[in-house]
């Protein structure tokens, strides 16, 4: 046993960390909410955001009866990797203004969440010179994840009740609790605190973690024999069956990947330990020992579903991490299968050795995901970008895809044909504009309403009309954020009198109205504008009014009359 030293265990150590932390989210939250200055700097947001809640969560789980300088080496280490995976994947959400960040932030947060367990479940072996085993590896992640979700089940409980005794003040008038619940340096600290402090009770209790584990493994030993029967029959199925429908329709791949994952997990959870004597009767034991042995055919049948859509459709952040999740898969499924080969019956004890191993690639693979060697926004960027008809204009849907899935490197791969594109399309530069908008922060930082209005240029079909001005102070004053006004002059309603259609170009979409004259006034009925497939012709009609006929149409259809319900036909406008 390592020498030890109580002094990090005192529970004031405990509340500093967690107080400091509070101290910092709190500073995080309101740069956010408020839209500060930092907040336009991602790659330093998330930088901070996972290095101070990855360093108190592993120091909190590593820190019992161990040297304090190895805790502290192995809490900052792992954070420090963890800030700089934060900093790579808010480089990746850059210009923050104009770019959809959920997948990415989405990724960052989950490679996180498995570094740092990764690390608790290794560093506390180390710091209590434990063998790695995988039995004891495995011991420590079922301890480490029920009392990481003791911990959290308890802190929601706290602020239930607290929220509760609020709300009753509340009705007798008493509104200070209620006040206090809903400011964040009041919630933040009492969230990291009571987190923190729970951690620290249910990590003195193993036993209750360890009875929870006991119950929940013996669960798992009763369905494995189930999962195993899926396993056989589902692939002596497919040799009647055909492969071929597995792609056809739905998810066929993703099923396969889940089925695999469940069973890897509930094998390893029922063969966990390095006992000699298997968990099984001998006849049950040679059934699992086939289902395992059929894994790879799985894995090979995965490999295959992934690559048909990546040669078809090329490569994407889903089906980049589908093909890695089928790699990391595929490594235990073979490496299970020649264990069996060679140990038969004993196989888990090689198998024990593997999961080691593997262990760490995993953690490995989760760090190079948020650096330029296997982002898979880079990638997809790349491969989508060799796949794009150039010879044609991008469709919305294209550049939506880059903006929403690709990140900075999608951004920028646009940015590099823009010129080519506006050749082709004279209002690219204007759509390149209206799709690479991030809604909450053009609204955050958005100008005033006043400085708005002050441009109200328009242009008009037939060029050169005069339009009313008491319809262009209205459009005008609404204040739809418009970027550009048309106002076309005809007659809709065959009652020879002109009336005025207002096309409005406002941030988030094409709106459209039509203004008609009654009783010595003018009337506006808003209007739907139905657009083909992937047409381009309303974003071209702003750039140049005169590019395209307008027409008047009777419609094909009447509209039906129910008393006050009018029920009419929309009409198609699938591109020919």
């Amino acid at each position: 046993m390592r020498s030890t030293n109580n002094f990090l265990e005192q529970p004031w150590v405990t509340a500093v960390i967690a107080l400091a932390q509070a101290f910092v989210l709190h500073f995080l939250y309101i740069t956010v909410e408020e839209s500060r200055a930092f907040a336009q700097y991602p790659e330093y947001l998330n930088a901070l955001a996972g290095f101070v809640i990855a360093f108190p969560l592993i120091f909190l789980f590593i820190k019992r009866n161990a040297n304090p300088r190895h805790i502290l080496y192995i809490s900052l280490s792992v954070a420090l990797v963890i800030a700089l995976c934060g900093y790579y994947a808010g480089l990746q959400s850059k210009p923050i203004d104009k770019l959809a960040t959920s997948s990415i932030t989405f990724v960052f947060i989950l490679c996180s969440l498995i570094i740092a367990f990764k690390a608790v479940i290794y560093a506390q072996l180390y710091v209590a010179n434990k063998p790695y085993t995988f039995g004891n590896l495995y011991q420590n992640s079922w301890r480490t994840f029920i009392v990481g979700l003791e911990a959290w089940i308890f802190t929601w409980l706290l602020f239930g009740i607290l929220f509760l005794g609020a709300a009753l003040f509340e009705i007798i008038g008493i509104t200070l609790f209620s006040d206090l619940l809903n400011e964040s340096y009041i919630t933040i600290p009492i969230f990291t605190l009571s987190f923190s402090f729970a951690i620290n009770y249910f990590q003195s209790s193993e036993k209750v973690a360890d009875t929870i584990a006991t119950v929940l493994q013996g669960i798992i030993k009763f369905a494995l024999p189930l999962i195993v029967l899926i396993i056989i029959g589902f692939a002596l199925s497919i040799i009647f069956t055909g492969i071929g429908t597995l792609w056809e329709d739905g998810p066929g791949s993703s099923l396969i990947l889940w089925l695999q994952a469940l069973a890897l997990f509930f094998v390893n959870t029922v063969y966990m330990g390095t006992q000699k004597e298997t968990p099984y009767k001998p006849w049950l034991h040679t059934l699992i020992l086939i289902g395992i042995a059929f894994l790879p055919i799985y894995s090979m049948l995965a490999t295959y579903g992934l690559w048909l859509r990546i040669d078809q459709y090329g490569l994407t952040p889903a089906r980049g991490f589908g093909m890695l999740v089928n790699l990391l898969i595929s490594a235990f499924s073979f490496s299970y299968l020649v264990a069996i080969i060679k140990a038969k019956t004993n196989w888990f004890l090689i198998k024990n050795k593997i999961n080691v191993v593997l262990g760490i690639a995993v953690v490995v693979v989760c760090i190079l995901l948020n650096t330029p060697l296997l982002s898979m926004q880079v990638l997809s960027t790349h491969s989508q970008m060799t796949r794009l008809d150039l010879s044609k204009a991008l469709s919305n849907v294209e550049m939506g895809f880059f903006k929403n899935n690709l990140g900075a490197s999608g951004y920028k791969a646009l940015e590099s044909i823009r010129d080519r594109m506006l050749a082709l399309d004279i209002s690219y530069d204007k759509r390149f504009k209206d799709v690479f908008v991030n809604y909450r922060y053009s609204r955050d930082f958005a100008p005033d309403a006043e400085t708005q209005n002050l441009d109200k240029s328009y242009k008009t079909v037939p060029a050169n009309i005069q339009v009313p001005s008491m319809i262009i102070e209205a459009t005008f004053d609404d204040n739809y954020n418009g970027q550009d006004v048309v106002f076309i002059q005809i007659d809709l309603n065959g009652d020879a009198i002109d009336d005025y259609i207002s096309l409005i170009d406002a941030s988030y979409g094409e709106l459209a109205f039509i203004w008609t004259f009654s009783n010595d006034t003018w009337s506006r009925n808003s209007a739907a504008i139905i657009e083909a497939s992937d047409s381009l012709d309303i974003d071209q009609f702003f750039i140049d009014p005169n590019l395209l006929p307008v027409n008047v149409e009777e419609p094909q259809f009447k509209q039906l009359r129910i008393g006050d319900a009018v029920i009419y036909v929309r009409p198609k406008m699938n591109k020919k």
